[in-house]
């Protein structure tokens, strides 16, 4: 099976980050950052498996 980035379009990686399509890469940036605080797998109420997903939204739409 592909890893999760190879999987998301770029319409499904705005949408995981819960960002307008075209968002500028500071909206993407923050709502990255906003994203990974609550789903990060250390938290208390964090998603191993949404934590994954938000990392490949912005592995997709990172312009580097």
């Amino acid at each position: 099976m592909a890893p999760v980035e190879d999987r998301t379009s770029e319409r499904e990686a705005y949408e995981v980050l819960g960002v307008a399509p075209g968002s500028n890469e500071a909206t993407v940036r923050e709502a990255y950052r906003d994203r990974v605080k609550e789903t990060h797998p250390d938290t208390e109420d964090g998603d191993e498996e949404a934590f994954k997903r938000v990392v490949a939204a912005h592995e997709r739409l990172d312009g580097d």
